[in-house]
């Protein structure tokens, strides 16, 4: 429970966050209502009901008023076990931090301005979560999974830019234009314009640091790191809805359906998934997406329930 070192905690904080007051005084009048539980409640609905505590508070949501009938399940909630100092504790002492987490679905691309007047493309069947609050942090953060495209401002306070993937890479930058792979356990970075530096985690060794120039791509997947020139527009050009081909396979073209779309595809055994193609082929949607696939590799394809089939065309 809150005792005068808390309570002077929130005090004082709450004369920095005026706008924060009603959120804590909407969690105490309900806390206080709940004091004598009379029902139980599973596991799953108790973290069910942090997790919503959890979420209306980091996100600076007022806390709902309940209808009588749904004031029973939050009675239900406090009575499963958990003593009121507990959700107290998890109020008072969640971070208050605003998190802004941008989705996007299969086939939707999202342009986005952070904060500090940062560009971001967002690409298909991703997610991006980055603090709401930069100027009070000594760190631009970004936390992405998925791929994205950055153009990073440069500050004048050269406070850096970091972007973070889920296989632990971090990527830094204090002003400069890349783009950002990660799924399936794989990183990758493709910078345009600028510099950045590299940090790749490894469990034995210390953290291995790789520094990049424009037209540099660097791959990441588990302990195997490759550097090669490329050319950069072709790794963005998904920011312009277009997928520019340059001697690309047809195994790679199957793979950006796959995560892009969303399309479940089978091979016919007598189609190389190898054989390859150059030009340019349109990203707006999946039905046209599988038209051009069939067009540029001269292959069939044909749509049978929610699978498209790859066949040889005879």
């Amino acid at each position: 429970m809150p005792d005068v070192d808390s309570d002077q905690f929130w005090i004082n904080w709450l004369s920095q966050n005026p706008d924060k007051s009603e959120i804590l005084s909407e969690a105490k009048n309900l806390l206080q209502e709940f004091r004598n539980p009379e029902y139980s409640l599973s596991v799953k609905e108790i973290e069910g009901g942090l997790e919503n505590i959890r979420n209306q508070i980091r996100y600076g949501k007022r806390l709902a008023i309940v209808s009588t009938k749904k004031r029973s399940l939050w009675k239900q909630f406090l009575a499963g076990g958990i003593a009121a100092g507990l959700v107290v504790g998890i109020l008072w002492n969640i971070n208050l931090e605003k998190k802004v987490e941008l989705k996007t679905a299969f086939g939707e691309t999202l342009p986005f301005t952070l904060p500090d007047g940062s560009k971001i493309v967002l690409n298909a069947n991703s997610k991006l979560t980055f603090s709401e609050n930069w100027e009070k942090d000594d760190l631009r953060e970004i936390w992405l999974e998925g791929e994205a495209f950055f153009d990073v401002v440069h500050l004048e306070s050269h406070q850096p830019f970091l972007v973070y993937t889920s296989n632990g890479v971090e990527v830094e930058v204090l002003g400069t234009s890349f783009s950002v792979y990660d799924r399936n356990k794989k990183s990758q970075i493709v910078l345009e314009e600028g510099n950045v530096s590299l940090s790749l985690a490894n469990s034995n060794q210390p953290r291995e640091k790789i520094l990049m120039k424009p037209g540099d791509l660097v791959a990441i997947r588990e302990d195997k790191v490759e550097k090669r020139k490329v050319e950069a527009k072709n790794y963005t050009s998904w920011t312009q809805n277009l997928l520019i081909l340059d001697q690309t396979s047809l195994q790679e073209i199957i793979r950006i359906a796959k995560e892009n779309f969303g399309l479940q595809i089978e091979v016919d055994s007598n189609v190389s998934l190898s054989q390859t193609a150059s030009g340019s082929m349109l990203l707006e949607d999946s039905e046209q997406f599988m038209e051009l696939t069939s067009k540029v590799f001269n292959i069939s394809i044909q749509k049978k329930e929610s699978t498209y089939v790859f066949t040889p065309n005879y």
